[in-house]
């Protein structure tokens, strides 16, 4: 939580600058492309169990378009590839852990503030689509380990199967330093992964455009 509150006042801080400040003489609608490398904090939320927090790493491509011709507003979309794997209880000789690939499809639409000669800020928000491809859950008890499917019913059970798909909101800002940038965003997903289970994600990532 005290991660998304430094987020928003990022992000209220840029649209503020854009609003009150014209650092740039000249509006710049010009789109950009590029890959991004992100470091991924997801979260497992399920009512009543406190799960911890495992990493996922992420890579993909970015490719924004101007959506005007007098505003530097531009709608980002692209593609990634997300591998997530940790442990999310580990408690009396129980430990539970989780791997699983997924793909994110994430579509923002932001207003790019200059601040200076090639250096710019991009605080955007929007939707993703997130379609998972495989993953595994791992039960050890006293060294005595089981792995199960996560989208198999027969393995996971009714209320503990996973989706394949979800659909998911995000907001985040983007500093830009010529062909560089860096990257936070915080997003949660609408759907359930499974039952009475919520996933939220805090990013960090790092880009070039070309």
């Amino acid at each position: 939580m005290k991660n998304f509150r430094t987020l928003l006042a990022v992000c209220f801080l840029a649209m503020t600058t854009a609003v009150s400040a014209q650092v740039a003489k000249t509006v710049d609608t010009n789109g950009w492309q590029g890959v991004r490398l992100s470091y991924n904090n997801y979260t497992l939320d399920e009512r009543g169990i406190e799960y911890d927090a495992i990493p996922g790493f992420e890579f993909g491509f970015v490719k924004a378009f101007s959506i005007s011709q007098i505003h530097p507003l531009f709608l980002e979309a692209g593609a990634s590839f997300v591998y997530t794997t940790g442990d999310l209880f580990s408690e009396d000789g129980l430990d539970l852990s989780l791997s699983m690939f997924s793909l994110n499809v994430p579509f923002n639409v932001g207003y790019k503030v200059a601040l200076g000669d090639n250096i710019s800020l991009f605080p955007y928000a929007g939707l993703s689509l997130k379609g998972h491809l495989s993953g595994d859950m791992e039960m050890s008890y006293y060294g005595e380990s089981e792995t199960a499917n996560i989208f198999d019913e027969d393995e996971m059970g009714d209320d503990g199967v996973f989706k394949r798909f979800q659909i998911g909101w995000q907001i985040g800002a983007t500093l830009n330093i010529d062909k560089f940038n860096v990257g936070l965003s915080y997003g949660t997903d609408f759907m359930e992964i499974s039952k009475n289970v919520d996933t939220k994600t805090f990013k960090v990532s790092l880009g070039i455009n070309f």
